[in-house]
């Protein structure tokens, strides 16, 4: 079990908890790595065979070049999807659930790790931050059944949001999970 205090760790330990979802053929999405030593990317399952790494851009781990709102797949071509850490990057999220929908055989599913609060990071855009509800609602809207929904790690902010005397603590959640299933 990876260190769930950190953020790396949080996401390493939802998709090895949800692994057994992950079956052949998976296509991953936002597969790029920095590098062949990046260790904290969690990537190609030792047990997977049939595992297609797409990314925007080329680079270590990526098979095919290609964007998630448009994929070039036949219908039903996979029994798994990972997206982590990619909807925040990807501008029309709706669109991408409608196409992984697509590709995905009955009874598949989709796992994505992504985050409600976070700073803002460029790769190559960064558009969008994901209430929990707000993922759900996406996933079913795409077609999706069955959706879990998970939170992890936490901020609190002190504000004064109404004019009141004094200021207010809140958390929110940094990490939010998902999964579905065709």
């Amino acid at each position: 079990m990876e260190n769930t205090s950190t953020v790396r760790g949080r996401i390493k330990d939802y998709i090895e908890r949800h692994r057994f979802l992950l079956i052949d053929p998976v296509l991953e999405v936002g597969s790029r790595l920095p590098d062949v030593n990046a260790t904290w990317a969690l990537n190609r399952g030792k047990d997977n065979k049939n595992w297609i790494g797409i990314d925007m851009q080329e680079g270590c781990n990526v098979d095919i070049v290609m964007d998630v709102e448009a994929l070039t797949f036949k219908d039903d071509t996979f029994n798994a999807c990972l997206c982590s850490e990619v909807f925040e990057h990807v501008a029309d999220p709706a669109k991408a659930l409608r196409e992984i929908y697509r590709v995905l055989k009955k009874g598949g599913n989709v796992l994505i790790t992504t985050m409600f609060a976070f700073p803002i990071h460029n790769y190559p855009s960064d558009y969008w931050r994901f209430s929990p509800e707000g993922l759900k609602l996406l996933l079913e809207q795409a077609g999706f059944t069955s959706v879990k929904i998970e939170t992890a790690g936490e901020i609190s902010v002190k504000l004064n949001d109404h004019g009141e005397e004094g200021m207010t603590t809140l958390t929110m959640p940094i990490d939010v999970f998902a999964r579905g299933e065709k």
